[in-house]
């Protein structure tokens, strides 16, 4: 029984040991990949950041930004809420990165979207504090569930299989921008699809806006929102309309510049084979947009 006792407290030991290093350390993997905080971190600076969701993973196409004059990073999560991106940009600083040009995804959604970590990977990139910061946000009540799969179960699979899942993973970014994406939808397919459920606006997205403005003008950082292509089926709807006039209202109230996709773009919301769901541009729209976003910006920010 006694011997028992000791390999069961040893082996309970242990796993404390590893899942604790694991937390700590399991970002240091990243540290010269072609994709998240940790290689940030290692370059110490940053001309041209974004900051956003799948928004920006499926609409921005980091090398076709580069060959149109524009070198930049991008740092996109599923989900991604102004709570989280804060969050981002404020590990990004306490850990002595500089940032020059910062632009944030204006998603109108997200000002009704409740913080939760739906992208998983930004568990990976972080160190144990960081964890534990991420587990503050969207768990303030301590839902033991929630810490179990923030600092145990997440991303277990992929430290398990790392020889395997590292390489792969990695060629599939460019400079935090994916290779991977989806051809565009048929007018038919498009016309299908159901719109989002509307929900009401949450007052700490609102506020988490006007803190993002404020950190960045305490930390001379040049801040900029874009608005992603939408498809006419949702640019159409009183709901979205609704969330992008208290979007813009916030900024222009805070004299922040932004760039709606209209602005870069007018034609590509009227064509299905640039998206492949309703938000979400395809791989010809992608590369379509993001050439013009390059044009757009080095031009107005030449005067």
């Amino acid at each position: 029984m006694k011997k028992f006792i000791i390999i069961l407290l040893s082996t309970l030991l242990f796993s404390i040991l590893f899942i604790v290093l694991k937390d700590q350390y399991e970002n240091k993997l990243l540290a010269h990949a072609e994709f998240g905080l940790p290689s940030i971190i290692q370059k110490g600076e940053i001309e041209n950041l974004f900051i956003g969701s799948s928004m920006f993973r499926q609409g921005l196409d980091t090398k076709v930004l580069e060959e149109n004059g524009l070198e930049s990073y991008v740092l996109s999560y599923n989900g991604n809420t102004p709570i989280l991106e804060l969050w981002i940009l404020q590990y990004l600083l306490k850990h002595n990165v500089q940032i020059k040009n910062l632009y944030i995804d204006l998603y109108a959604y997200s000002l009704s979207t409740d913080s939760i970590l739906s992208d998983s990977k930004i568990l990976m990139e972080t160190d144990i504090k960081g964890k534990y910061e991420l587990y503050k946000l969207v768990s303030p009540n301590g839902n033991i569930s929630d810490f179990y799969s923030i600092f145990v179960s997440k991303n277990m699979e992929q430290l398990l299989t790392w020889p395997i899942y590292y390489p792969i993973i990695n060629s599939t970014y460019y400079k935090g921008g994916t290779k991977l994406g989806k051809d565009g939808i048929s007018e038919e397919k498009l016309a299908s699809l159901e719109l989002f459920e509307e929900t009401p606006v949450l007052d700490e997205n609102v506020k988490t806006i006007q803190e993002i403005i404020q950190f960045c003008q305490k930390n001379n950082i040049s801040l900029y929102y874009i608005e992603t292509p939408k498809t006419n089926r949702i640019l159409e709807t009183a709901y979205y309309q609704n969330l992008m006039e208290l979007y813009k209202t916030i900024l222009e109230e805070n004299h922040v510049p932004y760039y709606l996709a209209s602005d870069v773009n007018s034609d590509i919301q009227n064509h299905a084979y640039y998206f492949f769901d309703l938000i979400h541009l395809s791989n010809q729209g992608r590369k379509e947009y993001s050439k013009n976003l390059a044009e757009t910006i080095k031009m107005s920010q030449e005067f």
